[in-house]
């Protein structure tokens, strides 16, 4: 019995975490000046998805995380030839 608590407490947090960590950004609070600085940007910049801070696009060839949503300028992040499905996402790729 105890074993079915503690499983069910652990599937609870679990789950708890997968929505906490998708759940949309809170457009409301954005403040321009609590931003991260972007410094130079060498291939542009695009607006987040509340249109408040500006984030670098990756140039062709840099290094990119399907993870962090990276944004490739005029291109897309691809992953390793050949990769299997998980590395495909959990692994860096490059922007091409």
């Amino acid at each position: 019995m105890k074993l079915v608590l503690v499983c069910s407490a652990l599937c609870v947090v679990i789950m708890s975490s997968f929505v906490a960590a998708t759940d949309p950004m809170d457009c409301e609070k954005c403040d321009p000046d609590l931003c991260a600085p972007t410094g130079d940007c060498k291939c542009e910049s695009y607006l987040d998805e509340c249109g408040c801070c500006e984030i670098c696009y990756r140039c062709p060839g840099e290094e990119c995380s399907h993870i962090a949503r990276d944004k490739c300028y005029g291109g897309v992040c691809k992953s390793k030839e050949g990769a299997d499905p998980i590395d495909a996402i959990n692994k860096p790729g490059v922007c091409q």
